[in-house]
């Protein structure tokens, strides 16, 4: 089975694999996810703010 999981890890890339050892607790899973809704908040607001900011110069 490990020839299978490098096949894939060479097709879809490394990242996208979780790794077989490592298992997210439930409150690690609960902070990635509350982080990730800040991650793009915050990315879509500083999207807007160069748009806006973008021909000002």
């Amino acid at each position: 089975m490990d020839y299978l999981r490098s096949f894939c890890e060479y097709i879809m890339g490394r990242s996208r694999l979780p790794h077989p050892i490592y298992v997210l607790t439930p409150d690690e899973a609960e902070f990635n996810a509350r982080m990730s809704r800040v991650r793009i908040a915050v990315e879509q607001v500083f999207g807007l703010v160069l748009n806006t900011w973008a021909y000002n110069g």
